[in-house]
């Protein structure tokens, strides 16, 4: 399979799909090559206990409003609403593809403007989601949402609407399994931080040299070491959550913005994931 992509958009005749520049809010992360996989701006996963970059403790009210398991629901059902717009558009996108794909070749200015605005938006959500209003952040976040199911729209139509399907299934089963293991585990996950930083700098590299030199064991090696890197994440990203609760908890407002940067977190890791997953096993029409 020959799925090279890179700077946002796919180097092969299949259009524009990928998973560039990972700029996932961790304050590190250099990306790897969808606007969905923006991991790299505001949340400090080296810190303990506040993880968006402001004093969790000095400007407390009290104690929270909701309990930790309303907040870890309110999170997922964040996550969740954010991936359902995003495939829901994708699913429109394939149902019509031939329309599609006209629009797109008609077009082609307003996909790349999409690429570019999804890149935009998740730098202001990353850099600023600690300070702006936990109401404007959500909006915004689903707007992303939104953009990036405009953006994986193309990739979605080229392969096989039973092999997109199985590689979804077969992603929520993993990245439900591994954020179960992140919310009940004792270990402390942020051990691995340094390991998943490395392995997304391996990653755009390989990404980046799959763009100019096109090797069948190259792309299985993105592949799987793509699908171990986000699959990691998970489990860490599903731990924070507890961790975040913890440190945050007397400022009913941070709390909210913190719930909006973890969905944002745990949406990438799936979108990402899904890609993967998508590239190595899916079934091209």
């Amino acid at each position: 399979m020959n799925n090279n992509q890179s700077g946002g958009f796919n180097n092969d005749t299949d259009g524009f799909s990928g998973y560039a520049g990972n700029n996932y809010t961790d304050g590190y992360d250099p990306g790897v090559n969808h606007p969905a996989n923006n991991r790299s701006f505001g949340q400090n996963y080296g810190a303990p206990a506040n993880s968006m970059g402001y004093d969790a403790f000095s400007t407390g009210t009290g104690k929270a409003s909701i309990t930790l398991s309303q907040y870890v629901r309110k999170v997922y059902l964040w996550m969740f609403i954010g991936l359902s717009i995003t495939f829901s558009i994708g699913l429109i996108a394939v149902l019509n593809q031939s329309r599609t794909l006209e629009f797109i070749e008609s077009n082609i200015e307003l996909l790349f403007g999409a690429i570019i605005a999804e890149l935009v938006l998740v730098f202001v959500l990353g850099l600023f989601i600690g300070k702006m209003n936990s109401t404007v952040s959500l909006i915004l976040f689903f707007v992303y949402s939104a953009l990036n199911g405009i953006t994986i729209a193309p990739t979605l139509i080229l392969f096989e609407a039973s092999s997109a399907f199985f590689c979804f299934a077969v992603t929520a089963g993993l990245f439900g399994a591994m954020a179960f293991f992140g919310a009940v585990t004792k270990l402390d996950l942020s051990k691995i931080r340094y390991v998943l930083l490395f392995g997304l700098v391996a990653l755009l590299g390989f990404t980046i040299l799959g763009f100019f030199f096109h090797f069948p064991m190259l792309d299985l090696l993105i592949g799987v070491l793509g699908i171990v890197i986000f699959v990691g994440y998970a489990a860490w990203d599903s731990q924070k959550i507890k961790k975040q609760y913890l440190a945050l908890q007397h400022n009913d407002e941070m709390l909210k913005r913190s719930a909006v940067n973890s969905a944002l977190a745990l949406y990438l890791d799936f979108i990402n994931l899904f890609i993967q997953l998508l590239r190595l096993f899916g079934k091209r029409k």
